[in-house]
């Protein structure tokens, strides 16, 4: 899809449609699950949470979805590279650096 609308061959109303129907039933199904995780366990006894919930439900289809999918082909050609490992990490902690001859330790 992104590389038939990069050269310019996609009709718009095309895109338009199909962009509509993926969020569409992405809506869908995050709804179905919120009304049978509520209607299974009964979790929240407010009906402010779950309101929260379904507008939750449906805000995660414009940009948490797409991020979600680029992080697990990120890891997916990292796996397919057989890298292993986070990086290199620098250990930070909440206390000041002790300076030498100090016991941080009490």
């Amino acid at each position: 899809m992104v590389v038939t609308i990069a050269f310019g061959r996609a009709d718009i109303w095309y895109v338009t449609a199909f962009l509509s129907v993926a969020i569409a039933l992405g809506v869908a199904l995050s709804l179905a699950a919120v009304a049978l995780e509520e209607l299974s366990f009964r979790r929240y006894p407010r009906i402010k949470d779950l309101i929260n919930l379904c507008g939750l439900a449906i805000v995660e289809n414009f940009g948490y979805r797409q991020l979600s999918s680029w992080w697990r082909f990120r890891g997916t050609v990292s796996a397919l590279r057989r890298k292993t490992g986070w990086g290199e990490l620098e250990r930070k902690g909440f206390l000041p650096a002790a300076t030498s001859g100090e016991d941080t330790h009490g």
